[in-house]
């Protein structure tokens, strides 16, 4: 049988370059179906011996039936037209390239991201921290827990004002009603979860980093909430042997926190555009240190 043959021009207009076109099909369906899919190589025409031709394959080299091709007799072939190398380069194995992508997205997703300031840094100029602070007849200082209008909690740590705006925030810890964490915990009355929103590449005790700010406008009122590793009902309501309605207990009886809900952030700029995009979350027992009540 003649060498398959293809014009420098790359013309489709010969029976040469037809016959070779043929070839390159046939050679790819068997390829996939030995190696699997693989990706196209470069078979750029180059001068032969008559100035105009190549010579890239022969049937008879392979026996004259090409579903008879060993994996041995394709190498083989590579090798001599200097493809292997190529070859095996363009057909790493799948799960490398998915680790290698996987691996890619990871640091390209960290570094499209500009590095966020580092929160809850020392209380410096312009601002100012206060003792104390008046606001609708409460007086707020740290140490005091609050309720929010979006019905969670704070424990305030500091109170900071704007010598610029004279504005005045809240740093301090956040609480969320077990029953609102979708089943994580046991939806118990009066019962609370500290949240922490941690970052992996800030070295912060996470209670300094995980604190949150908050406008003092957010204030509804003063609460108690207590922190302890005690199990459940110890120091809650249900000790106070008080007859009151649910609704009277949800508003006004003692808030019990015994867990902790941290959440890692691979960085705080990707915290702080999405919550949802933590790459790591536990929930622990309060350590006794941290604890109003210990065991």
């Amino acid at each position: 049988m003649d060498p398959f043959l293809i014009d420098d021009n790359g013309s489709s207009g010969n029976s040469s370059y037809r016959r070779a076109r043929a070839s390159s099909i046939a050679a790819s369906d068997l390829s996939e179906r030995t190696f699997g899919r693989i990706s196209p190589i470069n078979l750029s025409p180059q001068s032969g011996s008559d100035g105009r031709h190549q010579r890239i394959a022969d049937t008879n080299e392979f026996g004259g039936d090409e579903d008879k091709l060993t994996d041995e007799d394709f190498e083989s072939w590579l090798l001599r037209i200097g493809l292997h190398e190529t070859w095996l380069q363009a057909n790493a194995p799948k799960q490398d390239r998915r680790v290698h992508r996987f691996s890619q997205f990871q640091s390209s997703t960290v570094a499209t991201f500009d590095a966020a300031p580092k929160r809850n840094l020392p209380v410096a100029i312009p601002d100012r921290s206060l003792e104390s602070y008046m606001f609708n007849d409460l007086i707020l200082r740290p140490g005091i827990d609050v309720e929010l209008v979006d019905g969670t909690y704070l424990r305030i740590i500091t109170v900071v004002q704007s010598s610029r705006s004279f504005e005045v925030s809240l740093r301090g810890w956040l609480f969320q009603r077990t029953s609102q964490m979708d089943g994580v915990l046991e939806r118990k009355l009066n019962e609370l979860c500290w949240i922490l929103n941690i970052d992996q590449d800030d070295r912060r005790d996470r209670k300094v980093q995980g604190m949150v700010t908050v406008p003092v406008s957010q204030i509804i009122k003063r609460r108690k909430v207590r922190l302890t590793n005690l199990p459940f009902p110890n120091l809650s309501f249900r000790e106070e042997n008080m007859h009151t309605d649910v609704i009277d207990i949800r508003n006004d009886r003692v808030l019990v926190c015994r867990w902790i809900s941290i959440s890692y952030y691979r960085c705080g700029s990707i915290r702080e555009k999405n919550l949802d995009l933590w790459c790591e979350r536990s929930i622990e027992q309060i350590p006794a240190e941290d604890c109003d009540h210990w065991s």
